[in-house]
């Protein structure tokens, strides 16, 4: 309740937006009293006008009079004195094929009577039915490795922060892209063929691959192919 909450809509237009700003019904009258005045791009508010977890929900008329798609934000009430804590991802896409970098972005709260260290405890979980714990983590930033998400799947990856006896949490749900194949012919893009030139043999098999499932392949042939399904 000592905190106050900070929301910023963004929206593209050759004009200034104009912004209409809500609460679920959960909310109390002077939430919804104090959102309803506001028109700007960004509203601020003390956390003590938060009864529980809050969706806030922004809308934007341009100078014509058309209005965008209503955008919703979850604002959740922590334990007092918890660290404030969201995580912090790179631009999408995310491909499975590729590292993924995560950051806890942590500020104490000003109802902390002490600002005493952080403990940090990452978990990535599959979205699908077995809803499996993929990976953890202990430190401010989670390292997901490539191939540890296979394309096309949801992910949740979650932190949670505790100092002082308290804890936070902060999510961030996420989908994994799949990468594009890799086609290649062995020999080069050019070939040379005499007219007697009996059979003339094009292998495609053994260079190329699927990055979400194997590793390129060596040229040389030094190393055991990758068998994938899919190709």
């Amino acid at each position: 309740a000592c905190d106050s909450v900070s929301i910023e809509a963004i929206g593209a237009s050759s004009r200034p937006l104009t912004f209409a700003w809500s609460a679920d019904g959960s909310a109390s009258a002077n939430l919804t009293a104090a959102l309803s005045s506001e028109t700007g791009g960004s509203v601020t508010f003390t956390a003590s006008l938060l009864t529980g977890p809050t969706v806030i929900t922004a809308t934007a008329t341009n100078f014509l009079g058309a209005r965008s798609a209503a955008v919703a934000h979850t604002v959740g009430l922590a334990e007092e004195g918890a660290p404030i804590v969201s995580v912090l991802l790179p631009p999408g896409p995310y491909t499975a094929s590729r590292d993924l970098y995560a950051t806890a972005l942590v500020q104490y709260s000003s109802c902390a009577a002490a600002r005493r260290a952080v403990a940090f405890s990452w978990t990535l979980q599959d979205k699908g039915g077995r809803r499996a714990v993929l990976l953890t983590g202990a430190a401010s930033e989670l390292a997901v490795p490539k191939g540890t998400m296979a394309g096309g799947s949801k992910y949740s990856l979650t932190v949670q922060v505790t100092s002082n006896g308290v804890s936070s949490t902060g999510v961030a749900e996420l989908e994994a892209t799949a990468s594009p194949l890799v086609a290649a012919v062995a020999g080069g893009s050019t070939r040379m063929a005499a007219p007697t030139t009996a059979d003339l043999v094009l292998d495609a098999g053994a260079l190329s691959y699927d990055p979400d499932q194997c590793p390129p392949p060596d040229p040389m042939g030094a190393s055991a192919p990758c068998s994938d399904a899919a190709l």
